[in-house]
């Protein structure tokens, strides 16, 4: 825990990367509140109050540093996934990752509103999710809220000793899957958002591969069999992953670390769950036996679990004691229970774990033992402990984060680091096996300051050079896109398009004039703007597989022809290329370069002989639509056959059927939807000329669906007609929605500052922020610390909050103070708020 006198860092946000634009139908999505700056409170002038200071920390660094090679995974690529002072959070931290049945990544943090990143505040809990292994990921969501709204305490009545209303801190993310059908859990914690009791545990369900969560439930389990009245027991999950057993005598159970400390008792162990087939299977706690001795010393915490021999848990967990050896790392072999008994913890020991000092680590099993393969674990932890210059707040320094791995019943090796230095710093991290024979890693890390971002890594099992007869790498031919800039997809699926070479936004800023297109005025509010020399890229994820189905592409486009037989011009191209590649897509041909005329030319295939085509000629100015002016069209699979609308207007029947899968297998190399060329090495047939509301069905839209996207006033708005149940199929059928409205760029600005802080220790976070810059803590006989008020540091401030407007109510302030009378009897002031002197304005 974080020391409560600690100061904070303040982190100016101005960089929200938010989409401008509402998201299409679909799981709700919370957006952090934001705190209006309004002067307050202060306190003081040239005495001392009693309250507590410390040593500001350094600026936090918002890039990722660079490295400098000196192991087999030095150079591995890096994404920022969480940066402090972004998304209207002061900092993110307790990193998780977990994989889902159908593939997908979870990334979950807690996200700090505290300024100080301090483990207090009306912290939510919040997700990224990746549908390619990590290579891009979606926004970040809200799974569950810290603040008051009606889903901070979960299902059922506020629990006890919580006030109604009052905020609470969530935090301890430790997801599970549950593989046989797809259910996620998502194991917290909560307490009061002032540090307080009860500490409590919560359990959230995903059905929907981590798209929406249901609202958090309270758990009643204890892993101390003598639980104290009131609830003063310090309970947390993870954090980190858990685990699915598959042998033993309880295949199928879910398995999460966790640990629960009574004063001077750590009982540690795990939660383990029995899925039965109508979800009614409730959460159950191991027996644990209390680990802090007389004799052992050790405080197990903090429990990362995973399965090794037949049914057997091994759980990993921070030793915050160091016991006699400083070790900082313990662990325990829970054996295979038999039947219905009770999974029963044995106390937690050394066990020869790498000791990287007092700090969270990650385990997991890679590989377990067969034929061929010995069993392989990992753990993932900051390597190197530097003591001088300190952390803040006193505490050594964590750096380096470092894999180890263990071959059967051998020893550790000595580490193959993550980022090549060890003067980058580093802290809490957790481990997922990928596809491929890949790893993932998802861990706080900074050039100053190990909570500056969380990162996410992926490497091969085979650049660890472990030596357990370790599978060879992968060969997935999906590649990371280039991450200069990001503009965000509105549907829940958040396949966002990634911008290269001169393809940027052009037009009107959408908050300022109406977001809908005009085809009179040739109008837009902001829209995608193609020169010849970019694109607009969106990887491949499982979600843009339409497969066999039906399907609809539709957007809004704008061209000046520039000659009568100027080359084709690609507006979108899906999946393959080549005439054996299935593949999907849309250009416009111009007189001299076809037989028929100018028009706009489709084309679908499954196979070499799978193939469909369809053409819409344009009769209005015979330029392929290249008359500077916005026209509508609609690309749509029904069955086998495919059918093109341009402005409302149908085209005749297209030729040939097309009867297979048009977007081929994950590991031929199957691209993702370009926007603006052919998605090959050189970016064939550019299109030249804007693009708008991009969107892409997994369903054939009706003509009076159609119809709202096409007209202005609509085409920003999810489809609509006379059958509310068959709309509602047909936007639940949304893959993609590119509205072309904000670009989000990978590498956020340095939002952070440093300033002197204190924090409020009531329920209501209203921090205080200290004036001048060096004050120093002086002894008071009543408490310990008290702040030195100077003239060069005159006092502490709080910005206006509402639980500091206290209007036309009663109200008490209180404090102790201590000054020395100067000679001239100047007045003091010992607390000013809501108005300066002198005016009308109420003080």
């Amino acid at each position: 825990m974080r020391n409560r006198y600690a100061p904070w860092v303040k982190r100016i946000t101005g960089n929200s990367q938010e989409p401008s634009v509402p998201p299409a139908p679909g799981p709700f999505i919370r957006t952090r509140r934001r705190r209006k700056s309004v002067a307050g409170l202060a306190l003081g002038v040239a005495l001392g109050i009693a309250g507590a200071l410390g040593a500001a920390p350094q600026a936090v660094a918002a890039g990722v540093a660079n490295s400098t090679p000196d192991s087999a995974l030095a150079s591995v690529p890096q994404q920022v996934l969480f940066a402090a002072g972004t998304a209207g959070y002061g900092c993110f931290r307790i990193p998780a990752l977990v994989r889902t049945k159908n593939g997908s990544l979870l990334a979950f943090a807690e996200g700090r509103a505290d300024p100080a990143c301090g483990d207090r505040g009306d912290n939510d809990l919040v997700e990224r999710r990746s549908t390619d292994d990590g290579r891009t990921w979606g926004p970040i969501r809200v799974v569950a809220s810290g603040d008051t709204a009606p889903d901070a305490y979960g299902t059922g009545p506020v629990p006890p000793g919580i006030q109604a209303g009052s905020p609470v801190t969530r935090s301890n993310p430790a997801p599970v899957v549950d593989l046989l059908n797809g259910r996620v859990y998502l194991l917290s914690t909560s307490n009061p958002v002032n540090n307080s009791y009860p500490r409590l545990p919560w359990v959230q369900e995903s059905t929907d591969d981590g798209v929406s969560w249901s609202p958090p439930t309270l758990l009643n389990v204890h892993l101390d069999p003598n639980p104290p009245a009131g609830g003063s027991n310090w309970f947390a999950t993870g954090p980190g992953h858990g685990v699915q057993l598959t042998g033993g005598s309880h295949p199928g159970r879910l398995v999460v670390g966790a640990h629960e400390k009574d004063g001077g008792e750590a009982f540690a162990g795990y939660l383990y769950l029995d899925p039965n087939a109508d979800d009614t299977a409730t959460w159950s706690a191991a027996h644990a036996v209390d680990s802090h001795t007389s004799t052992s010393g050790y405080y197990p915490s903090e429990v990362s679990v995973t399965e090794v021999g037949n049914g057997q848990v091994y759980a990993a967990a921070r030793d915050e004691d160091g016991g006699a050896t400083g070790a900082h790392r313990v662990a325990a072999t829970v054996p295979d229970p038999v039947g219905t008994a009770v999974p029963s913890v044995p106390a937690f020991v050394p066990d020869a774990l790498p000791s990287p000092g007092n700090i969270q680590g990650s385990v997991l099993t890679v590989q377990k033992t067969d034929a061929t393969h010995q069993q392989e674990l990992l753990l993932s932890a900051p390597k190197e402990v530097v003591t001088s210059p300190p952390d803040k707040a006193g505490q050594p320094k964590k750096t380096n984060m470092t894999i180890w791995a263990k071959c059967g019943t051998g020893a550790w090796n000595a580490g193959t680091p993550i980022s090549g230095t060890v003067a980058d710093r580093a802290g809490y991290s957790d481990l997922a096996l990928l596809a491929d024979s890949e790893i993932g890693l998802l861990y706080e890390g900074g050039a100053n300051f190990s909570a500056a971002e969380i990162r996410f890594t992926r490497f091969s099992q085979a650049q660890l050079n472990t030596g357990c007869n370790t599978p060879p790498p992968g060969t997935s031919p999906q590649a990371v896109p280039d991450l200069a800039g990001s503009t965000p997809d509105a549907s829940p699926q958040a396949n966002d398009a990634y911008l290269d070479g001169t393809a940027s936004l052009s037009g009107t800023d959408p908050l300022s004039t109406p977001a809908t297109p005009d085809p009179t005025s040739q109008t837009f509010d902001k829209n995608l703007a193609l020169s010849g020399g970019g694109f607009a890229d969106v990887p491949y994820s499982r979600s843009l597989r339409t497969g066999t189905g039906d399907f609809t592409y539709s957007l809004w486009f704008k061209y000046q022809q520039q000659a009568a037989d100027e080359p084709d011009r690609i507006l979108f191209w899906s999946y393959g290329t080549g005439s054996t590649k299935p593949q999907v897509w849309l250009r416009t041909q111009s007189g001299t370069n076809n037989a028929t005329g100018n028009r706009l030319y489709a084309w679908a295939q499954g196979g070499a002989a799978d193939t469909a085509s369809v053409t819409s000629n344009d009769t209005v100015c015979g330029c392929a639509f290249g008359d500077n002016k916005w026209h509508f069209v609609t690309l749509t699979r029904t069955g086998t056959q495919l059918s093109l609308q341009v402005d409302q207007r149908a085209a005749a029947p297209g030729t040939g059927a097309v009867t297979g899968d048009v977007t081929d297998d994950p590991a031929s190399g199957v691209l993702g939807v370009r926007i603006g060329a052919k998605p090959d090495a050189a970016a064939s047939n550019p299109f030249v000329g804007t693009i708008d509301e991009f969107r892409l069905y997994h369903s054939a839209l009706t003509a009076a669906q159609r119809g709202v996207l096409a007209a202005p006033a609509t085409s920003a708005a999810p489809v609509a007609s006379t059958d509310p149940q068959q709309d509602a199929a047909a936007n639940n059928s949304l893959l993609l929605r590119l509205p072309f409205q904000t670009v989000d760029q990978t590498s956020a600005p340095n939002l952070s500052t440093t300033v002197n802080g204190l924090d409020d220790e009531s329920e209501h976070c209203t921090d205080g922020t200290l004036l001048g810059g060096s004050h120093v803590a002086s002894a008071s006989p009543e408490f310990g610390d008290a702040l030195t008020i100077s003239a060069a540091d005159p006092g502490v401030t709080s910005e206006l909050t509402p639980a500091l407007d206290v209007a036309d109510h009663d109200f008490t302030y209180s404090m102790w103070f201590r000054f020395s009378a100067a000679t001239n009897n100047t007045a003091r002031a010992l607390l000013w708020a809501y108005g300066p002197k002198g005016t009308t304005t109420p003080a």
